[in-house]
């Protein structure tokens, strides 16, 4: 699994691309305070985290709807889901598309077709942890770290 695209649909009908290379490492530049550590944070929200951990500010002011354009092997899958807007850490509402030539929608005109529950369960399928280890889930793989010795 790789991102393909990280989208953010704004409240005035706005739509912002971050497109990444795939198969390459791929640097975010900036000045301090652009919003560079803030991908993180909405790359994980989009992937099932608990919390909405979107600093205030412009981009959780802005924003209604937040996705991920991931490419696996044969097939393409769109994640996205609604800010929770202000004083809320979280939302349910999730939204997914699955295709072998998938592009990001154009308009945020989503409604949620499943939930964080839903999303997560199909992410883990889909990368192969639950065919291969029970009572895992796509969640918990940032407990497991990895070293590459050269």
């Amino acid at each position: 699994m790789q991102i393909r695209e990280l989208v953010l649909y704004g409240y005035n009908g706005k739509v912002r691309h971050l497109v990444f290379e795939l198969g390459k490492v791929n640097i975010i530049t900036g000045k301090s305070k652009s919003g560079k550590s803030v991908l993180g944070d909405i790359i994980e929200y989009c992937m099932g985290g608990n919390s909405c951990n979107i600093a205030d500010g412009v981009v959780r002011d802005t924003v209604s709807w937040y996705g991920l354009l991931l490419q696996f092997e044969t097939e393409r899958i769109f994640v996205a889901r609604k800010n929770p807007g202000k004083n809320r850490q979280s939302t349910m509402d999730c939204y997914y598309e699955i295709g072998e030539n998938l592009e990001v929608p154009i308009k945020c005109d989503f409604s949620s077709n499943t939930n964080v529950s839903g999303i997560e369960e199909m992410l883990t399928r889909k990368v192969g942890i639950s065919e291969n280890l029970k009572g895992l889930s796509f969640k918990d793989s940032n407990s497991f770290s990895s070293n590459i010795c050269a």
